[in-house]
């Protein structure tokens, strides 16, 4: 006979402790995009580490995230494709508003993680391309969903509505490279509508498909260009 299973009890110094961990094994498959650009590394070494280190955090993030989460269903109804047209309005909207705020006060065209993109998207090896594609269309917006939404408000905020959001959204802001307080202003709201939206939701797919059609357009004209 199975005995129930027991809730989880850490304080939050370990469940800090647990998240910070978790930040930096994000940043593993990221560093992995720079191994292409060394001639004497092999692709049959960086793609299953580029691949591998997304997957080991993917098992991990979902092992915390089932565990923690507050339960309930997370269909793909009718309200929630309304929703995902309403939170991909909402994220280009802020863009089209604290873009030209970044250009204006932080003096900067592009914010520093854009700029980061356009070079590895401008990378003569294509291997380095293709890579940066996939991460920022499929791999980034489930593992940072996951991570910033999933894992962050549920370790720290289940019960708690405007705490989890600005939270949430101020380490997703801060999470991607930023020169100025404009350009971070700019993650930090994106994040906060994604935020608001699992929030208000209690459906990760809803935030996971608004990440991946925010971050789709821009990737493929790049990968075009």
């Amino acid at each position: 006979m199975q005995t129930p299973q027991q809730p989880y009890t850490d304080g939050p110094w370990i469940k800090l402790g647990k998240f910070i961990g978790l930040f930096f094994l994000l940043m593993v498959p990221q560093l992995v995009l720079f191994l292409p650009m060394n001639s004497k590394v092999s692709p049959a070494i960086y793609w299953p580490l580029f691949a591998g280190a997304y997957l080991v955090a993917y098992i991990i993030y979902l092992y915390y995230f089932r565990h923690y989460r507050k339960p309930g269903p997370q269909p793909l109804n009718k309200q929630a494709w309304l929703t995902i047209v309403f939170g991909f309005l909402a994220m280009k909207v802020a863009t089209l508003v604290l873009y030209p705020l970044n250009q204006l006060v932080g003096h900067e065209a592009v914010t520093k993680n854009d700029q980061v993109i356009y070079q590895l998207m401008g990378n003569s090896n294509r291997n380095v391309v293709v890579m940066t594609v996939m991460m920022g269309v499929f791999f980034a917006p489930l593992a940072e969903e996951l991570l910033f939404r999933g894992v962050l408000m549920n370790f720290f905020f289940k019960n708690r509505f405007w705490p989890g959001i600005l939270i949430s959204a101020v380490a997703f802001g801060l999470a991607h490279a930023n020169n100025t307080w404009t350009g971070a202003l700019t993650y930090i709201a994106l994040g906060g509508i994604l935020a608001f939206i699992y929030k208000k939701t209690n459906n990760l797919k809803i935030t996971i498909i608004i990440h991946f059609l925010n971050n789709f357009p821009l990737l493929l004209l790049l990968f075009l260009g």
